[in-house]
């Protein structure tokens, strides 16, 4: 029995002290691209993607073959929109597609399966909006943050934009036990760009399924502190 303990605690002691290597504080930044999706048609695999940047922190904690990691990051994503209604100056009003810039403040939590360094991750995030702009094909550029994108809803003044965005993250990783940590990710957007509560109230019946979502693959280098 004090054998089996013993056994027991040495091998505890020794998982956590191999964890403890690749847990801590890190800074990371990297490359994304960018494209969009509805559930009526899926993958706008015709547009095509385009590239944007990111910055962040991390906390990782590892515990033998199991870990999570949180994070707090600054997205700058870009993406080709297709043809489109947009909701501007209180009406649906045609737009011929072009390029969009979108600006996130993200906190995604991963749940991570080690082999060695190499790990395999899985989880959610959310996203605050901070700010866009859109550069619709052969009209005037605009912020999001324009009047233009405000709506009187309910006696309040209400962004037409969806301020909060949910995500499901995939994706794998390298953490070095010297520090250095690589991340590869997939990140697809659950809520749509425009808010659902606008179209409701000035177009009910509207469907949806058929607002875009984002989808972004990343890379990211980093150093744990």
């Amino acid at each position: 029995m004090r054998y089996l303990l013993f056994v027991t605690l040495t091998m505890g002691m020794l998982l956590f002290s191999a964890g403890q290597k690749r847990s801590g504080f890190g800074f990371h930044a990297g490359i994304n691209v960018t494209g969009v999706y509805d559930n009526t048609n899926g993958y706008y695999d015709g547009l095509d993607p385009l590239d944007g940047y990111e910055a962040g922190i991390r906390y990782n904690l590892k515990f033998g073959p199991l870990g999570i990691c949180a994070e707090a990051n600054y997205k700058s994503l870009n993406y080709n929109d297709p043809p489109t209604f947009l909701f501007l100056d209180g009406m649906y009003t045609y737009t011929p597609g072009g390029t969009v810039n979108v600006n996130y403040l993200s906190i995604p939590v991963v749940m991570k399966l080690y082999l060695g360094g190499f790990n395999i991750h899985f989880g959610g995030q959310v996203s605050q909006l901070i700010n866009g702009t859109s550069s619709p094909d052969g009209l005037q550029d605009f912020s999001f943050t324009d009047d233009q994108n405000y709506v009187t809803l309910n006696g309040e003044e209400t962004w037409i934009w969806n301020d909060m965005d949910v995500a499901a993250v995939f994706g794998f990783g390298i953490d070095r036990k010297r520090g250095l940590y690589l991340t590869f990710r997939s990140t697809a957007s659950i809520t749509p760009l425009l808010n659902t509560d606008v179209t409701d109230a000035y177009l009910p019946g509207i469907n949806i399924d058929n607002f875009l979502r984002l989808v972004s693959n990343s890379f990211t280098v980093g150093y744990k502190f």
